[in-house]
């Protein structure tokens, strides 16, 4: 019983891990308040988590505030792109709605880009946190590994999403759903679904920091 309570027994762990997902989400949600800077704080939320899950965890603010400097370039750059896509894909889809015809293949395609823009959001930023690569390389990464390991995809989707899209949904019933999409609505999806792209990752060669390796 006294071995839950020691400093490295059931209870301390779980507070630590609960610990994590909290103050990595307040980072994530404070350093994405600018909007175009979201990109970096993912990558920089995937850092940090991925880390935890694997067993080494860090000092939170250093190893958010570093993977945030390293990744903001490429992060912000492909954010961006995915902000206007989806923008763009959304006016036109509102645009068509109602009509038929050939405006049916707009709305399909308008789905398939908008399906390929959560392939990235799941792939490319964790990558960028992971490994060492140039823009395009993410991108082609993100969308081979995305084909290559569906069932993996269709359940980080799951993880993701799942989670977020619940809290969201109660918020509208009770304000404790609320104060929990501020503690945890983001980084409790990528603190689940961390395992499963650490499994992946380590297919594919170390990452930038060998001391966070789960392999």
């Amino acid at each position: 019983m006294n071995k839950i309570f020691e400093y490295d027994g059931t209870l301390v762990s779980v507070m630590n891990k609960i610990m994590y997902v909290v103050s990595v989400n307040l980072l994530f949600i404070a350093c994405s308040l600018p909007i175009v800077t979201t990109g970096a704080s993912a990558a920089a939320m995937y850092a940090v988590l991925l880390g935890a899950q694997s067993g080494k965890e860090k000092a939170i603010i250093p190893a958010f505030f570093k993977s945030f400097k390293d990744t903001f370039v490429p992060a912000t750059v492909l954010w961006l792109g995915m902000m206007i896509t989806a923008g763009t894909m959304w006016l036109n889809y509102r645009l068509t709605a109602g009509f038929h015809g050939h405006y049916e293949v707009v709305r399909i395609f308008c789905t398939l880009v908008a399906v390929l823009l959560a392939l990235l959001w799941v792939y490319a930023f964790p990558a960028m946190a992971y490994f060492t690569n140039t823009l395009r390389g993410y991108l082609q990464f993100a969308l081979a590994i995305s084909i290559s390991y569906l069932p993996q995809t269709a359940l980080l989707i799951v993880l993701q999403a799942g989670p977020l899209i619940l809290i969201l949904f109660l918020a509208q019933f009770s304000r404790l759903f609320t104060i929990l999409f501020f503690l945890c609505g983001f980084s409790i999806g990528v603190y689940l679904s961390a395992p499963v792209l650490n499994r992946i990752f380590c297919r594919y060669g170390q990452e930038k920091n060998e001391e966070n390796t789960a392999c």
